[in-house]
């Protein structure tokens, strides 16, 4: 599933290699994503780029230099960045740079309307995860032997590769964790639908 920020993400991927390697058409672009395995270590899906392109040749930010055909391939237009695409670039990359963004996940939501299921049932489900995530891990760990031995990963792309396995294991050990007290959620009473509203936090409240 894209996240909100796959949009923005593609789009900073389209602009950084058209003014990192200059005049390319959409599918070099798409094979480069799919060399670095780029959905795997970020936000960027595969298949917008195409969608990416489009808007930003509506958006004056690229545009074609000309059409290229090899034998009897698809005829390919060839994009450069723009001067307001180099700014567009440097906007996104001071934005993003410096933005901490962190991911929600639809299973806190579900954790909490399930917790007074029987523990039998959320630890099946957490068990469940925990194996996922661990065979994630061992995925992003040999992806990237694999995309260094080949030599696609620069430095900076080994770097992203280990960002990526490091978050994941840091939601398996709070995996851990929540099968370890899984017992006291199961046993703890549901919060009333009447109770009032905590104050805002460095709020002293008012005297009843």
């Amino acid at each position: 599933m894209a996240s909100k920020n796959s949009g923005r993400v593609a789009r900073l991927f389209v602009l950084g290699t058209l003014a990192a390697h200059g005049p390319a058409h959409g599918h070099e672009i798409r094979r480069l994503a799919e060399r670095i395995d780029i959905e795997n270590w970020s936000d960027a899906q595969v298949g917008s780029i195409y969608n990416a392109l489009h808007r930003l040749e509506t958006e004056s930010l690229i545009e074609a230099v000309r059409t290229e055909q090899q034998g009897r391939r698809p005829t390919r237009t060839i994009y450069t960045i723009t001067t307001s695409g180099r700014e567009e670039l440097a906007s996104l990359q001071d934005k993003l740079l410096y933005d901490v963004t962190m991911p929600s996940d639809p299973f806190d939501i579900a954790l909490w309307v399930s917790a007074s299921q029987p523990g039998q049932d959320l630890a099946a489900a957490i068990d469940q995860r925990s194996r996922s995530l661990r065979e994630l891990s061992d995925r992003l760990a040999g992806e990237r032997l694999r995309l260094t031995k080949a030599g696609y990963l620069p430095a900076v792309g080994e770097l992203l590769f280990r960002h990526g396995e490091l978050r994941v294991e840091a939601e398996l050990r709070w995996h851990e964790e929540l099968r370890e007290q899984l017992p006291q959620l199961t046993s703890s009473p549901p919060v009333a639908t009447s109770q009032p509203r905590p104050p805002p936090a460095g709020s002293r409240g008012k005297p009843e």
